[in-house]
């Protein structure tokens, strides 16, 4: 319809001036920016598959489900010669949606070890040090976390390259609850799509420093830094009362991962120590004003941050009274400080009974800033 439109609709067989693939290239690449009817296709029955995977309670899909998925799953399932058209173009745009689809790894029970992708671009058959037996391509990803709900670092370094590794150490497990295995679409950030109405004026400049909690309040600061030049990021988080008194403090060295996502893991971290001490009021305050909005909306989402989203909306409930504010940076510098000295310690969690070298006139500093307020 589309050829007929540009090169006559009459019933005369016309020559085609130009290649339907350059016509349909954006216009800055020399095309007219028409849509291929067959691409369009594959991108709406990929959409539908996607829907099938997330949201499998709608009535036609349980339909589909009942009919050709009564054991197995929509990606691995054999094509039906009787079944329906909609159903085999479903099956025939898998490895487009395959492209797209990734794993939140929860308890690792459902998301398979070496098929499915659930760390980097491709499943890790492919990245084993040594070929992978036909009889262990089944495991779990389970298979390699400890009880302690740890990744078992000794026998991933057996099985996968370094640089994997340090990719899989940095993907988060969960602490609390049985957090069940999700295949989200990696298109979204994170997973979800978050929406704020965030209204940005210049303040003239001021004094911005620390302020101390009320008794009995205990102040958890925590933050994230990512190092550009190397991808790895690092977090942060200290513990003073309402002295000012440093009572602990911790460095993280994640690995390979986003500054949001080390953000959330410095929060979840903090709180957890704060559990752990038998805290009951406590503050919990970021300079990150995303992280600070998606932990007060308690929307997890399905993506990679929900692991640490639901933890900490766990964690928040067990105190009498916690409290989630956002600071400006120049408020958080101790706990900005020890996620830049992450950067350099070895990967893990570094504690610091007394303050390290370097800390003392961030501890007790103030700044004057000219910073721009979101509210």
């Amino acid at each position: 319809m589309n050829r007929r439109f540009l090169w006559g609709s009459d019933a005369t067989n016309k020559p085609h001036l130009v290649n339907w693939e350059t016509v349909c290239q954006p216009r800055e690449l020399g095309g007219l920016d028409l849509r291929s009817a067959r691409e369009n296709n594959q991108a709406l029955v990929t959409k539908l598959g996607w829907q099938l995977i997330s949201d499998p309670n709608k009535p036609w899909f349980k339909a589909l489900l009942a009919k050709y998925l009564k054991n197995g799953s929509l990606i691995n399932c054999s094509i039906v010669q009787t079944a329906s058209v909609t159903w085999k173009n479903l099956l025939r745009c898998r490895s487009v949606l395959q492209l797209g689809l990734r794993w939140r790894i929860g308890d690792g029970q459902r998301a398979k070890f070496w098929q499915n992708i659930w760390v980097g671009d491709k499943p890790l058959h492919e990245e084993a040090l040594s070929p992978v037996l036909p009889a262990l391509m089944d495991i779990p990803v389970s298979h390699a976390i400890t009880p302690s709900n740890e990744w078992n670092e000794a026998l991933l370094r057996h099985l996968l390259p370094g640089t994997v590794v340090e990719e899989i150490l940095a993907i988060p497990i969960p602490i609390y609850g049985q957090q069940t295995n999700r295949v989200f679409w990696n298109g979204l950030q994170d997973g979800m799509v978050l929406e704020a109405n965030i209204l940005v004026h210049t303040c003239a400049p001021r004094w911005v420093r620390w302020i101390p909690p009320a008794f009995p309040f205990l102040k958890l600061n925590t933050n994230g830094a990512l190092n550009h030049s190397t991808g790895r990021a690092s977090a942060g988080r200290l513990l003073r009362d309402h002295e000012g008194r440093w009572l602990y403090g911790f460095a993280i060295n994640i690995g390979p991962q986003s500054s949001h996502m080390a953000e959330l893991w410095g929060c979840r971290s903090g709180l957890h120590l704060a559990y752990e001490l038998g805290i009951s009021h406590l503050v919990l305050e970021m300079d990150s004003l995303l992280a600070v909005q998606m932990i007060q909306a308690r929307k997890p989402g399905d993506g990679l941050t929900s692991v640490l989203l639901l933890d900490i909306f766990h964690l928040l409930n067990s105190f009498t009274i916690c409290t989630v504010q956002h600071t400006l940076r120049e408020g958080n510098s101790a706990a900005d400080f020890l996620a830049s000295i992450g950067q350099h310690l070895t990967p893990g969690t570094t504690f610091f009974s007394t303050p390290p070298v370097g800390i003392g006139s961030i501890l007790h500093g103030v700044s004057i800033v000219t910073s721009f307020l979101k509210t």
